[in-house]
């Protein structure tokens, strides 16, 4: 996922069956098991995965303002700016949408010129704005469109179980949210026409701009309007020089002056470097500085032909700042020219230089202070690429392939075993992998809401170094790193991101005879699958997993994918089929003396029942459930096994059956489950429309309606907005 204006994330934390709920944490994954929710169970428990809401929410709050901030040394642009103004002023008095497309040489200052208009502009803008890097001209992999909009739709206020999982209905939802309002979206580093088009919004005034090194040309069929960023003139340069290292100084010697501006290529940021070294060193004078670029550049033979290659234009004027470090801010800036993701913390640092935080949080400042890095969020660091590109010559020239090798090798063993260590601490009944395996230090996560920011916020490193890991002979990294993102992939339900990462890690588990490991991470698949209603490849894989489990001779893993088999049949509105696995998964558990995942097991017999027109067969079932849940004192899933039962008991015993879902709605109000709530709601409504209740039934329903907006479950919102339909459909009933 490419970077984008990150929200503050604040776990909600989903118990599973065969966990305790917290009491200070919500429930938000659970509820009826139809259309294309799928119920998960496993050894321990089960896990309830749902699809997008049909219902979209409105953009209710503005959301974060992601904007960079604005430049503080800006000069000069004046008729790029006003050329901008006019063109949006244009569209938006015709209530359309301006899309401008800035382009020019990498370090030219395009970022800039966009963040300084839009900055300029925010009054244009109050429904918020939004931003993110698409990475089309680093050495990393793009961004994924995908991920970018999903950031979006997170950033309005959409629930991330209700984003659809595929870039289509994402863009489609996007575009649906954002019709009619007023948004500023700054898409920095675009290369290709497609990965801008997902980005655009809706109908409205809203600016869209868009900076690039290529011409777009695509884009002129979706109204875009070009505009070329060229150097500065040496005029301007020299009038950004002297903002940074004064004015005096300037004046003092203008020839050097214009001098450094023309060895600068009018590239701000090259001016920029060269005039922290000089802001830095006061007694340098700006002749002697002019001399030495000179000599570096002829030393390089750099071309002035920087259409071709701006990266060595200015690679004199990067070498004179890395010359300038101390050895430790000097070793991490070259060795950061080998880091393959994202973001830069210090945990990063201190992996690629074995040293202590204290050191490595001196060395990451000192590269800030010589412009050679950038700080976005506070204690999250960028490199420019073409600053990239020079760090990586740099380690070249001055490391050994053993140095290397040694430094990634610390820097996957963070990631993987933090991400371990996070999926642990959320799903503390279950575990996705050995303890830490190295010395590496992880991330101590003191709760599940640590554990799952931590996850959310190195999303984009995550997966950028899963997919070196599996591409530069670090396979158990991968596989490790597509194992602890298990637990973000409950939470986030980003099922494309999920399933590229873990399609990967099967191959590599194939390759090296991991049969545990791919029979596992099938299981997982297969939810993933069911949650995006592709129930028949989701019974492929399973089959595939039970396979590997009666081969390798591992009993509780067969009973868990027969039980999940069950549950998936069930969900895709086959009952006689569902009963069918859950009771082969139940003689299995009941032989393994699995207490807990027999009541999860017996509550899908008891639901298969209920759904395939036989209430009297469930009770028996569910009465088994609830007294071995009551044993294990598992408040959550007995609320569960109450609308059940209550369900059961609906036609022969109503009374029976309010106590019954009320007492279960009780408890889902006290654990704080809003699907769970709404499942009780749901029910009650349910029985009150067929005790000839309809003003009851319309506020049950209305009640889970309200709450499945949050939880964003499609299947139940579209059944509970029909089962109001069929009551509007019989005005009369006596109430």
């Amino acid at each position: 996922m490419g970077r984008c204006g990150r929200n503050e994330v604040k776990a909600s934390h989903a118990p599973t069956p065969g966990e305790r709920p917290e009491q200070s944490f919500h429930n938000t994954i659970d509820g009826d098991n139809q259309g294309t929710a799928v119920q998960a169970g496993t050894v321990h428990g089960g896990v309830h995965i749902h699809p997008p809401a049909a219902s979209q929410p409105s953009l209710a709050v503005v959301p974060l303002r992601q904007l960079p901030p604005a430049p503080p040394h800006f000069v000069d642009r004046h008729r790029e700016l006003a050329h901008m103004a006019e063109i949006v002023t244009a569209a938006h008095q015709q209530q359309r949408s301006a899309l401008l497309v800035l382009t020019g040489l990498g370090g030219v200052g395009k970022s800039a010129l966009a963040t300084r208009f839009l900055h300029e502009h925010l009054d244009r803008f109050p429904d918020g704005q939004l931003y993110c890097d698409l990475r089309g001209f680093s050495r990393l992999d793009p961004a994924d469109p995908a991920d970018i909009v999903q950031s979006f739709l997170h950033a309005l206020g959409v629930p991330p179980p209700s984003i659809p999982p595929d870039l289509a209905g994402r863009a489609a939802w996007f575009r649906s949210l954002t019709n009619e309002r007023r948004l500023a979206i700054l898409v920095d580093n675009a290369n290709t026409a497609a990965q801008v088009r997902s980005l655009l919004p809706g109908q409205g005034a809203h600016t869209v701009v868009v900076t690039t090194r290529v011409h777009i040309g695509g884009l002129a069929l979706d109204g875009a309007h070009f505009i070329n960023v060229p150097p500065l003139d040496e005029s301007t340069a020299v009038t950004l020089l002297s903002r940074i290292v004064g004015e005096q100084r300037v004046a003092d010697d203008r020839r050097s002056a214009w001098s450094l501006a023309r060895l600068c290529g009018g590239l701000p940021i090259a001016v920029g470097a060269v005039a922290v070294q000089l802001a830095t060193h006061v007694s340098v004078h700006l002749a002697h500085t002019v001399e030495e670029l000179s000599q570096r550049q002829r030393l390089l033979g750099a071309s002035s032909e920087q259409e071709e290659n701006e990266e060595s234009s200015v690679r004199a004027v990067f070498d004179l700042s890395y010359d300038a470090l101390a050895e430790v801010p000097a070793q991490l800036y070259r060795r950061l020219g080998w880091y393959p993701a994202a973001d830069i913390t210090t945990d990063v640092a201190c992996a690629l230089l074995d040293r202590a935080p204290h050191e490595c949080e001196q060395a990451l400042r000192a590269l800030v202070v010589a412009s050679l890095l950038h700080e976005g969020q506070p204690g999250r660091y960028e490199l420019h690429d073409l600053l990239r590109l020079h760090a990586g010559e740099k380690a070249t020239d001055a490391e050994t392939p053993e140095a290397r090798h040694d430094a990634l090798g610390r820097l996957l063993d963070l990631y993987r075993d933090s991400a371990l260590a996070a999926d642990r601490r959320l799903r503390s009944y279950a575990t996705s992998g050995p303890p830490s395996r190295s010395e590496a230090a992880t991330p101590d996560f003191p709760g599940p809401d640590e554990a799952l920011t931590w996850l959310t916020v190195e999303h984009t490193n995550l997966r950028l170094l899963a997919s070196y890991a599996a591409e530069n002979g670090w396979p158990e990294h991968a596989m490790g790193i597509a194992d602890g993102l298990w637990s973000l992939y409950l939470h986030r339900r980003d099922a494309t991101s999920w399933l590229d990462i873990t399609r990967t890690a099967l191959e590599l588990a194939r390759r090296r005879g991991e049969r545990r490991f791919e029979g596992r991470m099938l299981n997982r698949m297969a939810l993933v699958l069911g949650h995006i209603g592709q129930y028949q490849q989701a019974e492929d894989v399973l089959r595939q997993a039970q396979q590997i489990w009666e081969e390798s001779g591992a009993p509780e893993r067969l009973a868990q994918t027969l039980q999940r088999r069950g549950l998936l049949a069930l969900a895709g509105g086959h009952p006689e089929e569902a009963i069918d696995h859950l009771d082969e998964a139940l003689r299995l558990d009941e032989t393994l003396d699995q207490p807990h995942n027999t009541a999860i097991t017996l509550l899908g017999l008891g639901r298969a029942h209920e759904r395939a027109g036989r209430p009297t067969s469930a009770l028996p079932p569910l009465e088994r459930a609830l007294d071995l849940l009551q044993q294990r004192d598992d408040p959550y899933n007995e609320a569960r096994v109450r609308i059940a039962y209550g369900r059961a008991l609906a036609h022969s015993t109503p009374h029976e059956a309010d106590r019954l879902l009320e007492a279960a709605l009780a408890t889902m109000r006290r654990l704080g489950s809003p699907a769970g709530q709404a499942e009780a709601h749901e029910a009650r409504g349910d029985l009150a429309r067929a005790g000839g209740a309809p003003r009851q039934a319309r506020q049950e329903y209305a009640a889970a309606l309200k709450l499945l907006a949050e939880t964003g479950e499609r299947a139940a919102i579209r059944r509970v907005e029909h089962s109001l339909a069929q009551l509007e459909r019989t005005p009369h009933e006596a109430g």
